[in-house]
């Protein structure tokens, strides 16, 4: 990206433009590859949202099940930006390879999205707060594994969870749960 940048700065109107057709290449990657972690992460967040559902954690699961659904808005969205922002790359693909209809559409959509990109990015910022604040959220209703040992052993204030069969188990409890934390 570096090397880019200096490239376009360049008095050399060849290497100019081979630079903006090469930075319009790593946009419509990082665009793919931001859309391909949005639905990973929805995914994640749509399993523990039946998780929850299933331990009668329905405001927990409602949580997830909102932020899995701005992470699929923000997928998509990552995924129009690339194509949007790889329009020079797409048009010099289309144009080298001209047989290639697929690459032809790609580089048509791209042009058309290119103009939409100040409408995209105002949701993509707000479709990004709600996810934050969702995630922030759910960091203070979930207990971490050490929070959650600390609820079960020897010296905690409610006595009317279970106790661990021994000493040499409570400890073992204790030592994954400092584990698993930090």
């Amino acid at each position: 990206g570096a090397a880019v940048g200096l490239a376009e700065r360049t008095g050399n109107v060849v290497v100019r433009q081979a630079a903006t057709v090469f930075r319009s290449g790593l946009r419509l990657n990082a665009g793919v590859v931001a859309g391909g972690a949005a639905f990973v992460g929805a995914a994640f967040d749509a399993k523990d949202m039946a998780d929850a559902f299933q331990s009668n954690k329905s405001s927990l699961g409602l949580a997830y099940g909102l932020r899995a659904t701005a992470q699929v808005g923000t997928g998509f969205l990552s995924f129009g930006l690339g194509l949007a922002y790889g329009a020079p790359f797409l048009k010099y693909m289309s144009e080298k390879y001209a047989q290639n209809q697929f690459l032809r559409a790609a580089a048509n959509q791209a042009a058309k999205l290119a103009l939409k990109t100040a409408f995209m990015l105002r949701w993509c910022i707000r479709i990004n707060v709600v996810i934050f604040v969702l995630s922030i959220a759910i960091e203070y209703m979930l207990p971490n594994e050490l929070e959650t040992y600390l609820d079960h052993c020897t010296f905690r204030k409610n006595r009317s969870n279970g106790l661990a069969d021994s000493e040499a188990k409570e400890v073992d409890i204790f030592l994954r749960a400092v584990e698993n934390t930090l």
